[in-house]
């Protein structure tokens, strides 16, 4: 994960580090290597959907909900921000 072999998009949507340049750690990684076992063996779904527009700053809370219900009606996203690393949820 720390030399590049996984590709960083996959990585994004399983984890992400707070801080962009530091080093993962052993959790971190046994984190992505579990979830990563449960997607290879479809015990999980991942699904793509695009937004219309671009993520706001966690101060534009409104905005950013907006932009969660855009979100096709199969999926749901609640926007809090302000909250560090845990700034809502989508499902």
């Amino acid at each position: 994960m720390n030399t590049g072999y996984y590709d960083q998009g996959l990585l994004d949507v399983i984890l992400q580090s707070q801080y962009e340049m530091s080093l993962y750690t052993i959790y971190e990684a046994f984190c992505f290597g579990s979830i990563l076992a449960d997607l290879c063996e479809g015990r999980i779904l991942k699904a793509d959907s695009h937004l219309h527009g671009s993520a706001r700053p966690d101060e534009d809370i409104e905005g950013n909900q907006r932009l969660l219900d855009s979100l096709p009606d199969q999926f749901y996203g609640s926007f809090r921000g302000k909250l560090g690393d845990a700034d809502g949820h989508v499902g």
